[in-house]
C-alpha cells in the first residue's frame, strides 16, 4: 500500500496523458481537477 499527496496550481488542468490517479476520473484534456477529489489549499 502507498499513500501520495499530490499538489497542484489551482489554475491547473489535466493534460490528457495517462496516469493511474487520473485516468479513473474521466477527465478530458483541459479539464480542470475536481476539488472533492484534489482540494485546493490555503488561499
Amino acid at each position: 500500500m502507498a499513500h501520495v499527496i499530490i499538489f497542484a496550481d489551482r489554475a491547473a488542468a489535466y493534460s490528457g496523458q495517462d496516469h493511474l490517479v487520473t485516468d479513473p476520473l474521466a477527465l478530458r484534456a483541459g479539464d480542470a481537477f475536481p476539488d472533492e477529489l484534489f482540494p485546493p489549499v490555503g488561499s
